[in-house]
């Protein structure tokens, strides 16, 4: 299965899941809200959700963090309102924390928050990542507070995915792609976590296919019966 990934949101438009799964997108991360604008939910959250759900795309979603995202306490704040707009829904991939608009000099109060932001969610069985580009790793936050997150690298411009952060999950390495079924510019993203689809456990087995099994046994060893009783092995 193809690795190609979009992350999506209300500046995307309204998209074509067909056509886009027609282009060969397997993977997709819509935005569900954010705190950079007051605490909003994104308009297509939902539509985008259940028609990437409806054409077979594995999911995940990210929260943008406003410029405020500097504590402990924000943080919290920011994975309750999340846990407001995602409680309801599965996903395939991770939830992740966007970090990308706040400063240097709140550097441990941000760390902070994407621990407090994710430990909400985790508490609810959500998994959880961070989303950052590769300078910001390590100038914005702790990188080595959250490497045990799921990792989301944009860095764009670059042949293949850095050694920092190690081996990221998912690396965004275009904001000025085009993909079927999206009109204007979207962000592309190669995703590296495996997916296994899930099993109906509710699924009865295949009757008709246990009993073809079951006559060509009782035929074969019917047979081999009535052989050896008309002596065709000896005594």
């Amino acid at each position: 299965m193809s690795n190609k990934c979009v992350d999506v949101s209300v500046w995307n438009g309204k998209i074509d899941f067909k056509k886009l799964k027609a282009d060969g997108y397997n993977y997709i991360i819509v935005k569900c809200g954010g705190s950079d604008d007051g605490y909003y939910t994104d308009s297509t959250f939902n539509y985008n959700y259940l028609n990437a759900k409806k054409n077979g795309f594995k999911i995940g979603a990210y929260y943008f963090a406003g410029s405020n995202f500097t504590s402990k306490a924000e943080g919290k704040k920011c994975g309750q309102h999340c846990l407001k707009i995602i409680g309801n829904y599965e996903f395939d991939l991770p939830v992740y924390i966007d970090v990308e608009v706040t400063k240097p000099n709140t550097y441990k109060g941000t760390t902070d928050a994407i621990l407090s932001f994710c430990d909400v969610l985790e508490k609810k069985k959500f998994k959880t990542g961070v989303y950052s580009s590769r300078s910001m790793f390590d100038s914005l936050f702790s990188y080595q507070s959250v490497k045990n997150k799921s990792i989301w690298v944009a860095e764009w411009g670059v042949s293949k995915r850095s050694s920092f952060p190690d081996k990221c999950d998912v690396w965004q390495y275009s904001s000025t792609g085009h993909a079927g079924g999206i009109i204007g510019l979207v962000d592309l993203n190669k995703c590296y976590i495996t997916v296994k689809d899930k099993v109906d456990v509710t699924k009865k087995p295949n009757k008709t296919r246990v009993n073809n099994v079951l006559t060509s046994y009782n035929i074969k060893y019917k047979t081999i019966a009535e052989d050896v009783l008309k002596g065709k092995y000896g005594n």
